[in-house]
C-alpha cells in the first residue's frame, strides 16, 4: 500500500515535493525493514504478481 501511495503522489501533477519525500521515506523504511528481516526475495516474488494501481494502468 505504501508503494502505491508513493507512486500515486509521484504521478500527481499537483503534489508537493515535501509530501512526496515524506511518503517515499515511509516506503523506504518499510522496505528496509523487509530487507533486514531477510524477506527481500519473498517480497520481490510477491511483487511480480501483485501490481499497484499505477503499474496496472501503465
Amino acid at each position: 500500500m505504501e508503494l502505491n501511495k508513493t507512486q500515486i503522489i509521484g504521478e500527481s501533477p499537483d503534489h508537493e515535493d515535501a509530501e512526496y519525500e515524506l511518503q517515499a521515506s515511509r516506503f523506504k523504511a518499510l522496505f528496509d525493514l523487509i530487507e533486514s528481516l531477510g524477506f527481500a526475495e519473498e517480497y520481490e516474488e510477491w511483487r511480480q504478481t501483485n501490481k499497484t494501481s499505477i503499474e496496472e494502468e501503465g
